[in-house]
């Protein structure tokens, strides 16, 4: 068995165990790059929020760039790889594009449509297009 097959059961597992009606993985897609500082502030609010749901948040987006490079396309691609690859796992991804609609969310919704990934848009109360109110 391969690292990605035992990736692929781990994450096989935890999207039955979160199926029935209860504790959800949640997907999040989100601004990180530009003005990175109210990004991730904009990020933590959304997991606090999600966890305060009782669901597990996953935000690949704003953990790969903290060991690849973003500026290098082959980082890149490897980080957008990864975290697309986490978002296959998750019961719902939500869509926070209340601060703009990056090209890495756009590629990440095309990716969720190419691969029957469930995704809604979401809002998080307190921010608005220029950040918290």
């Amino acid at each position: 068995m391969t690292e990605q097959d035992h990736i692929d059961a781990m994450l096989a597992k935890l999207r039955e165990r979160t199926q029935g009606g209860g504790e959800m993985i949640i997907g999040i897609i989100s601004p990180y790059s530009g003005d990175v500082q109210r990004n991730t502030a904009f990020l933590r609010d959304i997991i606090r929020s999600i966890l305060a749901e009782g669901h597990t948040p996953i935000a690949g987006h704003a953990l790969y760039p903290q060991v690849l490079d973003d500026t290098d396309p082959e980082q890149r691609a490897q980080g957008m790889a990864a975290g697309q690859h986490l978002l296959t796992a998750c019961c719902e991804v939500r869509v926070y594009d209340q601060l703009g609609m990056s090209d890495g969310m756009r590629a990440d919704l095309e990716f969720c449509g190419a691969n029957n990934v469930p995704f809604k848009f979401a809002r998080l109360d307190g921010w608005d297009c220029g950040g918290r109110r």
